[in-house]
């Protein structure tokens, strides 16, 4: 076909630019080219050969991803289970030094109570306010003087009282022998036993 047919029926020769005679809604002065299908087929294989490669490189981006991801969660899933063993571990130091702290009190109370001469030392833990015993940075216990001093002047039944003195020797007199059976005698004789 001549450039003559082709402009004939509407198709540019091949590479020319020509301008769109009634405007198309193109601006005055931009170019248009036309292509033949041949022309087009090229351009397009040109184009798609560019881009041939692309669902690779997408599939090996979406498998580096995935490996990354499992990477990020395994090290996560580490942390996650060191996190927790450090809870526990806090947790049960916790318990212990709260188990410490309550035997020092226990030691302290009972040690105080004894020097206060309870009847039974182990009983002034249990109802001493042991809430006003504090243990100091290096390990002392203070204030257990307090609470047993508390304690022994609300419930002072818990402490052993001194023998009652012989009232005779408090006078300074000895019992004679015989006094005693002489005494039997005389209530004997009054209440009629």
């Amino acid at each position: 076909m001549s450039e003559e047919e082709k402009k004939d029926k509407g198709q540019e020769p091949k590479g020319q630019e020509s301008q769109d005679p009634d405007g198309g809604g193109k601006e005055p002065g931009e170019k248009r080219i036309t292509l033949t299908p041949t022309q087009l087929e090229e351009r397009l294989a040109r184009e798609r050969k560019k881009f041939a490669d692309y669902d690779n490189v997408k599939s090996q981006l979406a498998e580096l991803q995935q490996k990354e991801k499992e990477r990020t969660d395994a090290e996560l899933t580490e942390v996650e289970r060191l996190k927790s063993e450090l809870g526990d571990l806090q947790a049960e130091r916790d318990g212990l030094q709260e188990r410490f702290h309550d035997t020092l009190i226990r030691s302290a109370v009972e040690r105080e109570a004894a020097k206060a001469n309870f009847h039974d030392p182990s009983d002034a833990y249990d109802l001493a306010d042991v809430s006003m015993i504090t243990i100091d940075d290096e390990g002392k216990v203070m204030d257990a003087e307090k609470a047993i001093a508390a304690l022994v002047k609300a419930k002072a039944h818990l402490v052993k009282t001194a023998p009652h003195p012989d009232t005779d020797a408090d006078k300074g007199k000895k019992s004679k022998a015989g006094e005693g059976e002489k005494h039997k005698e005389d209530l004997r004789r009054r209440f009629g036993l």
